[in-house]
């Protein structure tokens, strides 16, 4: 049970299901291929999925399966927050944006692709500290004291090859809950702003949706081109609804600001250049002009 767990929820994907779909079928989204070349119309069901994604394997044998209720228990408050204020227009309390908020944190940290990332970070890590510790073995008892008073001497946490190791094999389990929970805590001092469309474009959403972007940090030394919450010029972007999507940043912005097409197109090209493979539509679509100057086609 709950073996196949998606990293895009079934409730946020059926935001974009074609509202004129023939009778006898199931809804479906349409679903396109990041260089546009080819689309499937797929149930929300059947998309963006992976078994036991977020499930903690426990010695004995058995599946924890908290993280995965914790994700299904924020997806149905989410659902009810876009239903009953996105929706009409309504104004936020405070738990209503907690709730959005860590619906944004939680769509960023739980992908394939965020977890690629951290693995690959952590064994770097873990590689690390093999060499250190093959040096350590290999060390005179002098060297080795001096290793051992520098390492009692360092602030901070502390990880010992065992804890390496397991968040490098099992990322998602041994962070994201922590990451979400931190993150959240800084989204929240935000200004939150809900984008709405006012013309027949329509936001499209994808593989990754939430996109952390920056137009300055290309200008900063490259040390510091990171794109950072800290920065004042972050945007953070998240489509909830094909006509709705959220806009966290620094800046002093009204709650809700209404988008024309041009700006419509403008997110969606952002939403598009950071999908990993796919993108979603709510309808039909040609290929974008964008894209093929992005790609240099």
């Amino acid at each position: 049970m709950y073996k196949k767990q998606h990293w895009i929820p079934r409730c946020y994907l059926e935001a974009w299901c074609d509202s004129d779909i023939p009778d006898g079928y199931a809804p479906y989204v349409w679903l396109y291929s990041r260089d546009w070349n080819s689309s499937k119309k797929k149930a929300p069901e059947n998309i963006f999925t992976e078994n036991d994604m977020y499930t903690i394997k426990l010695e004995n044998g058995e599946r924890n399966l908290s993280i995965e209720h914790g994700l299904s228990g924020l997806e149905t408050e989410f659902a009810k927050v876009i239903q009953n204020k996105v929706l009409r227009n309504q104004p936020l309390n405070l738990d209503e944006r907690m709730i959005l908020c860590a619906f944004v944190s939680a769509t960023h940290e739980r992908t394939p692709s965020k977890r690629d990332h951290l693995q690959n970070q952590w064994q770097k890590v873990q590689n690390k500290m093999e060499i250190i510790k093959k040096g350590f073995e290999q060390a005179t008892p002098d060297q080795k004291n001096a290793m051992m008073q520098f390492g009692r001497a360092t602030d901070g946490p502390s990880y010992s090859m065992d804890d390496v190791i397991r968040i490098a094999e099992h990322p998602l389990q041994e962070m994201m809950v922590p990451t979400i929970q931190a993150q959240t805590s800084i989204l929240m001092r935000m200004n939150l702003t809900i984008l709405h469309s006012i013309s027949k474009a329509r936001f499209l959403t994808s593989d990754n949706p939430c996109v952390f972007f920056d137009a300055e940090a290309k200008n900063r030394p490259l040390m510091y081109r990171g794109v950072g919450l800290g920065y004042e010029t972050v945007e953070i972007t998240l489509p909830v609804t094909p006509q709705h999507a959220l806009l966290l940043s620094w800046r002093d912005i009204p709650q809700n600001v209404e988008f024309t097409r041009k700006k419509v197109e403008s997110l969606n090209q952002r939403t598009w250049h950071y999908a990993s493979e796919f993108v979603v539509s709510n309808s039909y679509l040609h290929k974008p002009e964008w894209i093929a100057e992005e790609l240099g086609i």
